[in-house]
């Protein structure tokens, strides 16, 4: 009986170990980028921005777009298919565009055996560091002095601490698309998986969230479970897109941003981990043109939520569109889907490019 618990045993252990690799072989993306180039940040992380030149017989635009991923995800959070591709649409608008990858995403350095990475930054580290550091490449890279900026959720959120923290003139106009401002407690399933997430800190570093995602991608074409929605809204992604997404845009991630974007001061303001810098009263600084983008049935940065960003705001060019049925959209959009939906290619993308040619 020993002898047989322990194969059993082990055979439990390649199969975690074999899982997620097979999953991502299954469900293999394809690189629509011209190339993949790197740019250290000031504290030596090495960070990947995959470059979409702009195509088409149309007008080449004046300045550069980079687009950003959200918490635990990569650049195939905004570019999964041939169809399913904001960089690769806005490259057919004319303009010169860069998919980027935070520290740890995607083609971007990862902490490992052979660096002195560790994983315990912060989302302090990605405004500080990572976000100076692509806009520059690419500012230095195209001759611009200013960019525009797409992020969606913690993509659009880096941002806000950037214009804050950093500088503001080297942006042109921004784009957060499910972007929250404050912490959420709406959703009791959620902070209750984020604060398991965050117990994790001592136990697993990373914590595993992309490990997860590809172990369960096979399951992820149909909604299981009621909380499998709080992801995307299952009526406009399709299962091959989710299978695809799960197994491949998913991504580890610090625990201390995890503990950052849940506190015990649920629906309180976003600190930096020191306490000190508080982002959400921080946005009162924010002048940049600014269009805001909200999913009617997103459970992770509902209208309200997104709507409290845009009131913040400065700005006197600013914008808030909220997709839905009610709002003459074709679906209510969720979280993830206003990337990756179905109906995302012939009504988000056009909405994302046409701010972004009326700033140019």
């Amino acid at each position: 009986m020993r002898r047989l618990g322990l194969k059993h045993g082990l055979f439990l252990l390649c199969l975690l170990a074999v899982t997620p690799h097979c999953a991502h072989l299954l469900y293999l993306p394809q690189e629509r980028a011209s190339e993949i180039l790197t740019t250290m940040t000031e504290e030596g992380w090495q960070l990947a921005l995959h470059h979409f030149p702009a195509t088409g017989s149309g007008p080449r635009r004046q300045f550069p777009v980079l687009i950003c991923h959200g918490i635990m995800s990569n650049k195939y959070n905004w570019d999964l298919t041939d169809q399913l591709s904001l960089p690769a649409h806005l490259a057919r608008q004319g303009f010169d565009t860069w998919a980027v990858e935070l520290r740890a995403s995607g083609h971007s350095q990862k902490p490992g055996p052979y660096n002195q990475l560790h994983w315990d930054y912060s989302l302090d580290d990605y405004v500080q560091y990572d976000l100076p550091a692509l806009i520059d490449f690419v500012r230095g890279h195209s001759g611009r002095k200013q960019v525009h900026w797409v992020g969606h959720s913690m993509g659009g959120l880096v941002l806000f601490g950037y214009l804050q923290r950093v500088r503001q003139d080297t942006i042109r106009s921004a784009i957060a698309v499910a972007s929250p401002s404050y912490l959420l407690d709406h959703n009791h399933n959620l902070n209750f998986a984020m604060d398991m997430a965050r117990s994790l800190d001592g136990v697993f570093k990373p914590v595993p969230t992309g490990t997860v995602s590809k172990m369960g991608s096979f399951l992820a074409g149909s909604p299981l479970l009621a909380d499998m929605r709080i992801i995307w809204n299952y009526d406009n992604i399709s299962p091959s897109t989710a299978r695809l997404a799960a197994a491949n845009a998913v991504e580890n991630i610090s625990p201390r941003v995890v503990a950052q974007m849940v506190s015990p001061l649920a629906g309180g303001p976003i600190l930096s981990a020191d306490g000190q810098y508080n982002y959400t009263a921080g946005m009162e600084r924010i002048q940049v043109p600014f269009f805001f983008v909200a999913g009617m049935l997103d459970q992770l940065a509902p209208p309200a939520v997104v709507m409290s960003a845009y009131q913040s705001v400065a700005s006197t060019d600013k914008r808030l569109a909220v997709l839905g049925r009610a709002n003459g959209y074709r679906r209510d959009y969720g979280h993830v889907d206003l990337c990756l939906g179905e109906t995302a290619p012939g009504e988000v993308f056009p909405l994302l490019a046409d701010w972004i040619i009326d700033h140019d």
